[in-house]
């Protein structure tokens, strides 16, 4: 009942925004939205009542570090986020992208499957290929870019003489690095690059590509709100 209860209220939100003028989302990202907004309700739920049952004389839980937070670019700049992952059994690669503004408001984001199955350092330099590709096309001007291969983001910035699949492609992200003046590769924690990471996930399950632009993508709606949103 909570399932279609949510599924009525995500039907209803997007019809109010068909009639101020916005494009419709599609029925399946709607669907997803709606799927993981009442996962997210109930594991909060879940959670709340697990607390209110432990007792005062149970010692006090472990203090853990917060995870350190995403971070907004600097005035009038855009930041892109990337991130990939692979299902092995399907020989799918998932390919995530993510850009936001200095505000946090997402101006664009991808979700792209692929066919195959490579080493993870290989597979995060053809993640950021492929996206930087799409920001190129999509006329982006994006000023730093942020990912979570360390090996990816050391091979940009030292010079190399080596001949491999993975260099040839550090070559070629370098030749599309130049659209870009000025701009930055740094490499971040997982933490940081959770909302990326679900678009890449989101990516295995669905046959073409998926884009976003100027609109909170339903997969990740969670991950923006909890943490994009400052």
């Amino acid at each position: 009942m909570e399932r279609i209860f949510c599924t009525l209220w995500s039907i209803w939100s997007e019809r109010n925004k068909v009639v101020h003028g916005q494009r419709a989302t599609l029925v399946r990202n709607l669907a997803s939205f709606a799927s993981i907004y009442i996962q997210n309700y109930q594991s909060a739920t879940h959670k709340y009542h697990v607390d209110a049952s432990q007792t005062r004389s149970q010692p006090p839980p472990l203090i853990i570090p917060a995870p350190e937070p995403w971070k907004p670019p600097l005035t009038s700049t855009l930041k892109l986020n990337v991130d990939a992952t692979v299902d092995e059994k399907s020989n799918i690669i998932g390919v995530g992208a993510l850009v936001c503004d200095s505000n946090g408001c997402v101006t664009a984001a991808l979700s792209m499957p692929a066919i195959g199955n490579f080493s993870s350092h290989e597979m995060e330099a053809k993640a950021l290929f492929h996206n930087l590709n799409w920001a190129l096309q999509q006329d982006l001007p994006i000023s730093v870019i942020e990912t979570g291969a360390l090996m990816v983001g050391n091979s940009l910035k030292a010079p190399f003489n080596s001949i491999s699949t993975f260099h040839d492609l550090i070559v070629d992200i370098r030749c599309l690095l130049s659209f870009f003046p000025n701009v930055i590769v740094s490499y971040v924690k997982r933490t940081v690059n959770m909302a990326t990471n679900g678009l890449a996930k989101f990516a295995l399950g669905v046959d073409e590509i998926c884009f976003w632009l100027e609109t909170i993508p339903p997969p990740i709606y969670s991950f923006i709100v909890n943490d994009y949103l400052f």
